[in-house]
């Protein structure tokens, strides 16, 4: 790729991120619901229960083109990323993953957690591929299916309990005791903390006294529009 452009700052950065996760979950959901109706229709047909019916779910070609999609603004924003590291500035997201070794999925759970920060029209996708939780937050199960974890993965780390890294390091916050039962781990809301927002965003959550900032994002928000 030509002319890669640095990254101005956090936000600039997650106008992107946003656009990528509204792309990227709008994707999942089409997928799931494809192979829903697909379950529903065998299920109605006379030959249920026969050999066809067991057949991995087909993906239409669009959901291919729309694989490619994905995958090219991923590649681009991972790019700018690379050169905005190259030119000597920071950016919020990358230092968090630097500091506390976060692998991928990590990462990509910080950025669904900002997701309910910049808005219901950002969360819609989300709320297709299994329900975002409760209010403010992401469920284990959406990130589960973002990242379209193995059934090992789901069982490792559905647990958002306190010894998880994000949440042990201050930057997020699970509904679940420590000590809830693991039929519960999926259904367990999760969401940013104020210090979470901030190392990403770069905004500060509680500004002084009479210095009040108004911490809308339209840009983020602007991001996640169809």
């Amino acid at each position: 790729m030509n002319d890669i452009n640095p990254f101005n700052d956090d936000l600039d950065l997650l106008e992107h991120e946003i656009a990528w996760v509204a792309m990227r979950s709008k994707r999942l959901a089409a997928i799931k619901e494809q192979a829903e109706d697909q379950r529903s229709t065998r299920q109605r047909s006379p030959t249920w229960g026969s050999a066809n019916n067991t057949a991995e779910v087909q993906i239409p070609a669009d959901l291919d083109a729309a694989l490619a999609e994905d995958q090219t603004l991923r590649a681009t924003i991972d790019a700018r990323i690379r050169a905005t590291e190259a030119s000597g500035a920071t950016l919020g997201l990358r230092v968090l993953v630097q500091r506390h070794d976060l692998d991928e999925a990590d990462r990509n759970t910080m950025l669904l957690c900002l997701v309910p920060c910049v808005g219901s029209r950002a969360t819609d996708p989300l709320e297709r591929i299994g329900g975002y939780g409760l209010p403010g937050c992401i469920s284990a199960e959406v990130v589960a299916r973002f990242c379209e974890l193995s059934v090992r993965e789901r069982l490792s780390r559905h647990r958002f309990d306190s010894s998880h890294k994000l949440i042990a390091a201050g930057l997020m916050q699970g509904d679940l005791d420590d000590d809830a039962s693991p039929g519960e781990w999926p259904t367990n809301s999760i969401k940013l903390t104020n210090k979470g927002f901030t190392a990403l965003t770069g905004i500060a959550t509680r500004p002084a006294l009479g210095q009040a900032e108004d911490h809308r994002t339209p840009a983020l928000a602007s991001a996640a529009e169809p």
